[in-house]
This record gives C-alpha cells, sequence and structure tokens, in this order.
C-alpha cells in the first residue's frame, strides 16, 4: 500500500494510466513490438510519470517489497546476464539482452500497488481485442481466401501469429489460429467462468464472454490452451456442484468426468509422431545431453543469452518451449526451484485472499508456459505484475481498471483451501483430505 498521497495530481495520474493502458495493449496485440512500436516508449512514459508524482527519496512502497523488486527485476538477471556474456560463443548471434529486459518489467509492480491500479483486471477487459482477433481470423480463412492471404502474411512479417489452416490438433476441423499472446485469456475466461458460477447477477453476460473467450482459446489450436480452458471450466464446474451436491456428488461427477476427457483426447493430444511432439522430444533429448555433458550447468547454468544445440529445432537456439527446463539451463537448479517456489507462493496467496477466479487462471498460465514460451517474456512479465499486485496489495472498487470479481461464499471456503494445497503441493488427493 502507499506510504503517503503523491506530490502531483489528477493530470499526471491519468498520463500514468494511459501510459499503462497503452502498454497493456501493446504486450497483448504486438508481442513482437512490430506494429506499435509502444512498449519501450510507454513503459518509460509510466517510470518517468510515476517519479514525477512521487519523487526519489520518499518511502512509497515497503522495504520489503523493494528488495524484492530490485533483486527480481535486476539483481539476478543482470547477474545470470554477466554469467552468459562469459560463455559467450560464435553460435549466439547478436546479444539482445531479451531476457534482462523481460524482467524489468517487474519495476511495473511498486507503481501498481502504490497508484492502486488493478492490472489484472485491465488484462481481463483488453484480452477481448486477443479474442476478436482470434475469431475474425478464423471468420477471414472461411469466407475470403485472398483476405486469408493478406492476414497471413501480415502475421508473419509482424510475428504477432501463427496461422496454419492445415494444422488441426484438436479436432475442430478449422486449423489454428494461434495469436502469440492468446494464452492470456484464460484470464478472462476464468474470471467469466467464476461470475458464472458465482449466485450472482448478470448471467447471461457472463455466459456470452465465456462463449467468446472459450472459443477463442478454442480456436488457437494450441493443445495448452485447450487444455488450461478444460481444467479452467472444470474447475468451476465443480464449484457450482458442489455448491448444489455437495462435495461426494459433484467430486464423482469430477473425476468421471476427467477420466472420459483424458481417455479420448490424450491419444491425439500426446502422439508422440505429431510435429510439435517430436520436437519437444527432441528439445528433452538435448537437455538430457547438455546436463550429462556438463553437470555444473545444474548448479548455476549457463547464464542468459547462451545458445545450445537442440535436436528438436536441429539447430542452435537461445529459448525452446520447456520453460521450466529453460530456466534450469539459464539459471541453474538452486535459483529454477526458488523461482518456482515465488510463483507458486503467488498462487497460494490469491487463494487465502479468496481470489479464486484469478487464482485459477494464474495457475493454469503457469500450466500452459511449461511446454511454451511465454514465462520469461513481456507477455509473461506483464501477467506476474498483475498477479504480484494482488497477492501483495488486492484492488478495491476505486481502484483504476477495477472489474468485479465474486467473492466466495462461507461454503466454499473448502474449495479455497483446496486449491492452495493444489498449488503448494500438486497433490489432489492428499488436498481434498486436509480439506476434510
Amino acid at each position: 500500500m502507499a506510504w503517503d498521497k503523491p506530490l502531483s495530481g489528477v493530470i499526471s495520474r491519468r498520463i500514468l494510466l494511459a501510459g499503462v493502458y497503452a502498454l497493456t495493449v501493446a504486450a497483448l496485440i504486438d508481442p513482437a513490438d512490430r506494429i506499435f512500436h509502444l512498449k519501450i516508449p510507454s513503459f518509460l512514459l509510466v517510470g518517468l510519470v510515476w517519479v514525477g508524482r512521487w519523487g526519489i527519496t520518499r518511502p512509497i512502497i515497503s522495504a520489503r517489497m523493494w528488495m524484492a523488486v530490485i533483486g527480481f527485476a535486476l539483481l539476478i538477471p543482470t547477474l545470470w546476464t554477466v554469467i552468459g556474456l562469459t560463455h559467450y560463443g560464435v553460435h549466439n548471434g547478436e546479444i539482445d539482452f531479451g531476457t534482462a529486459k523481460s524482467f524489468l518489467f517487474l519495476l511495473l509492480v511498486p507503481v501498481l500497488i502504490s497508484e492502486s491500479i488493478d492490472l489484472s483486471s485491465l488484462i481481463t477487459r483488453t484480452s477481448m481485442l486477443v479474442a476478436l482477433l482470434t475469431i475474425l481470423m478464423v471468420i477471414v480463412s472461411l469466407i475470403s481466401p485472398a483476405g486469408f492471404d493478406l492476414l497471413y502474411a501480415f502475421s508473419l512479417s509482424k510475428q504477432n501469429a501463427i496461422v496454419a489452416e492445415s494444422r488441426d490438433l484438436i479436432g475442430v476441423g478449422i486449423g489454428m489460429f494461434y495469436y502469440k499472446t492468446s494464452a492470456l485469456l484464460v484470464f478472462p475466461f476464468a474470471h467469466y467462468c467464476n461470475c458464472l458460477a458465482s449466485p450472482v447477477r448478470g448471467k447471461a453476460r457472463s455466459l456470452a464472454f465465456c462463449i467468446i473467450f472459450g472459443a477463442a482459446l478454442l480456436f488457437s489450436g494450441a493443445r495448452a490452451n485447450f487444455i488450461g480452458e478444460m481444467l479452467i471450466a472444470g474447475c468451476f464446474i465443480t464449484r457450482y456442484l458442489v455448491r448444489r451436491l455437495g462435495w461426494a456428488s459433484a467430486v464423482l461427477i469430477a473425476i468421471t468426468a476427467s477420466g472420459i476427457f483424458a481417455a479420448t483426447m490424450a491419444p491425439r493430444l500426446t502422439d508422440p509422431e505429431e510435429t510439435s511432439n517430436s520436437i519437444k522430444l527432441g528439445h528433452i533429448q538435448s537437455y538430457e545431453d547438455l546436463f550429462n555433458a556438463h553437470p555444473s550447468i545444474l548448479l548455476w547454468g549457463e547464464g542468459a543469452e547462451i545458445a545450445f544445440y537442440s535436436k528438436g529445432y536441429g539447430d542452435w537456439t537461445t529459448v525452446t518451449e520447456l520453460t521450466y527446463l529453460e530456466l534450469i539451463r539459464i539459471f541453474g537448479v538452486p535459483m529454477t526451484l526458488f523461482f518456482f517456489y515465488s510463483l507458486l507462493w503467488l498462487a497460494a496467496r490469491l487463494f487465502r485472499r479468496g481470489r479464486i477466479g484469478l487464482g485459477v487462471a494464474y495457475t493454469t498460465y503457469l500450466l500452459i508456459s511449461a511446454s511454451n514460451p511465454l514465462l520469461i517474456s513481456s507477455t509473461g512479465f506483464i501477467a506476474l505484475c498483475a498477479v504480484w499486485k494482488e497477492a501483495e496489495a488486492p484492488s478495491a472498487m476505486d481502484s483504476a481498471f477495477y472489474l468485479f470479481e465474486p467473492a466466495y461464499r462461507l461454503p466454499e471456503r473448502l474449495f479455497a483451501k483446496w486449491m492452495v494445497l493444489i498449488a503448494k503441493t500438486g497433490s489432489v488427493t492428499s488436498a481434498g483430505a486436509r480439506s476434510n
């Protein structure tokens, strides 16, 4: 929470909020920063206006928060970038300091806390643009082949989407229309599923939004997005059934539905001959070879910006889709475990605060990130900033961009405790036992 009022007033706050809005839209719509070129200008605008509003010597947030933010945003990425530079070789190409620049986004956390900005709600609101763009791509592909060709060429040049009409991993018969920030759609999808499963008004509106965001996740053609969508829907359907039928019946239905889903979809989604799966298997083999050949990497990593040879790509690369193995390669096992503990701590804190919708969305995003390069990027850190802010200083009705999220009723506290234990231990069985 803020310690005092800012030095300047309404106009500067509006400029600051405009900068946060522009930065969020740029991160969602233009992840490669090749369309609007707004990421750096909007980030600098937010930082400069914020310093102008508060000054540089006044206490704004607690010393504990400053230590955490500076450690994660500056010290850790700088140290491992230096380690990487000592291992720089011919296969690395031009260094762009992408890892260090991504971590800088965490400097937004003090801004969000001191200014009471609900970034999670802003992501939920602006994600509608990603959903509509995904659905628009599908419509254009169905009604206008010439328009689709233009759209395909544009997505290639701007690197904002992967479009492939011939790829149909999920079996909906449409193709793959993967906007590169589509994983963030789990946040609005979980929010409106939470509204739909809660005893609040506006069911028709929530259902309409669930359909829109659910369709966009499905049309993305990404397995992880689809599984995440099903996980979120399953969580809130179970929550609704618990309120209507009780725990025993709800859990029995959930287990049965999960078994049917696994039996029908697992063979399609885990086929080792499928191109994406074979690439990931090649990555895993390459990581195993690297760690066996250089076991010291498991202790302190290779450092940031260092390429390694992956059988999955058949080439040298600085990033793969297997985020958590990549973190081990860059930072080593101890630091990766520290990162993972910190990520799960945020999830547990959200559930303790009753933020079930945001907690489920964030946990799902972490699962999706396991097989997609989404976490160590501007997109991933925008999500982490939003979650960290809500875990530290929950937004209220007077927060900027606030979007109401239903609080759980007293009988649903068991659900929240169960989800906290899942985030901590990954064990549904033990979580259910402890809740009881």
